[in-house]
């Protein structure tokens, strides 16, 4: 079944599938922590139905790219920039490890959520298709000097996700910790991260997780 709701904090309209995976607020929480600027080329990587790359060509008055390796999703994402009259967004069927093209300013990607352990687990929030350190090393291979690339995770994962992004010439830039409640630890975390970059991090105001 087909929905149509309206992407928090824009105009934009998004179609849903109940065959694909729907806008969560770990989506609509990185879509507001990307920061794009006038001249940016933005890559999404997973970009499932486009709601991060249609937020971030709003941004820009260059060419924003999506990739997924689920085709059907990308049939959604195509009609979604269709009904926002949206001009600047392609879509690409690609696995990101296979990626040829570069030049871009930002990165984006919600990568899956946890570590490959058991094969009987949702493989939607493992790392099977692309782990950490592929997305690390492929985006080392496509940003400019000084790109950035932005990721939101599980908290738990953060310092692995340093670690990981360290080893592949990045510094952290930013940060943003999300919470359920003021009482509750974080629950996810996003990061940008700088290709080349200076150590030199700065923290964002912490955020409660809302549903979108």
């Amino acid at each position: 079944m087909m929905s149509t709701d309206y992407i928090k904090g824009t105009s934009l309209k998004l179609i849903q599938s109940d065959q694909i995976y729907k806008m969560t607020s770990d989506t609509y929480h990185l879509a507001n922590f990307i920061k794009v600027r006038n001249h940016d080329r933005v890559l999404e990587v997973g970009c499932n139905h486009g709601v991060i790359i249609m937020v971030a060509s709003l941004k820009t008055d260059q060419e924003c790219l999506g990739i997924d390796i689920n085709q059907n999703a990308l049939e959604l994402a195509k009609k979604n920039i269709e009904v926002n009259e949206i001009r600047n967004v392609r879509f690409e069927c690609m696995d990101f490890k296979q990626f040829k093209q570069n030049n871009f300013d930002l990165v984006v990607c919600n990568p899956p959520y946890y570590k490959h352990q058991n094969k009987d687990d949702d493989h939607a929030k493992l790392d099977v298709s692309l782990s950490l350190e592929d997305l690390a090393k492929q985006a080392f291979t496509v940003l400019k000097d000084k790109g950035r690339c932005s990721i939101i995770l599980a908290a738990e994962r953060m310092g692995e996700a340093i670690q990981i992004f360290a080893n592949q010439r990045f510094a952290l830039k930013r940060i943003q910790m999300i919470h359920h409640s003021l009482h509750h630890p974080a629950s996810s975390v996003c990061m940008e991260f700088n290709k080349l970059g200076n150590i030199h991090c700065k923290v964002e105001a912490p955020i409660l997780n809302v549903e979108v």
